[in-house]
């Protein structure tokens, strides 16, 4: 079963198709963000082999309600978690983190490698940010703005280049942003920023 799973999920194949089908039928919904990804992290666990260490860090206390579709956002993690998965192969000490935390940015505190600066909807608002991050050797500097691109793959034949693409376009359709922390000294992040409830609305475009 764990490796049909794999099998199932590689390089978001899967991820890439149910997201394209959601486009046209799924709903967004109010649900709560941390028992949505805490689903996302039990799957994720059981498909990673077992020299990689995965850290989840997802306070339960946190009250984050957003605009959504469980099974893209589901989804959404688990494209992250297995390319990390897939850059971790080889390593000895190998390192998934996902990590989950409510922040509020005040006017002009967007950080620079945010993607959309002045047009980003959680400048002024409460929203959630969501990191998936692995101890790697990172990606190289001059295909980093190419690696949201569809069918773009580090892979070779291994990869079909959906995953990242499939969870762009989903964190964009619910109001969000994602994007490759490129303050990074080593490894892989992207940082995933959605909207509460309170703010969805409006950057959803409802």
């Amino acid at each position: 079963v764990k490796e049909s799973l794999r099998a199932s999920f590689k390089d978001g194949v899967f991820a890439a198709v149910m997201a394209g089908i959601s486009d046209y039928y799924a709903t967004p919904l109010a649900l709560f963000l941390g028992a949505t990804v805490q689903q996302a992290v039990h799957t994720a666990q059981s498909l990673l082999p077992d020299h990689i260490e995965f850290i989840a860090d997802l306070p339960t206390h946190l009250s984050c309600v957003v605009m959504g579709n469980q099974s893209d956002i589901e989804q959404t993690v688990l494209n992250l978690v297995t390319n990390a998965r897939d850059a971790l192969e080889d390593k000895a000490d190998a390192q998934i983190r996902v990590e989950m935390r409510r922040e509020a940015m005040q006017p002009g505190s967007c950080p620079e490698h945010c993607p959309r600066i002045s047009a980003c909807p959680m400048h002024h608002s409460q929203h959630v940010v969501l990191k998936v991050e692995d101890n790697g050797d990172g990606i190289p500097e001059g295909i980093r703005d190419n690696i949201f691109d569809p069918f773009f793959t580090t892979k070779g034949c291994r990869g079909a280049g959906l995953g990242r693409a499939s969870a762009s376009r989903v964190v964009s359709r619910l109001g969000g942003v994602i994007w490759l922390d490129r303050m990074r000294q080593t490894g892989t992040g992207f940082q995933i920023c959605l909207p509460l409830l309170e703010h969805a609305a409006s950057a959803y475009g409802t």
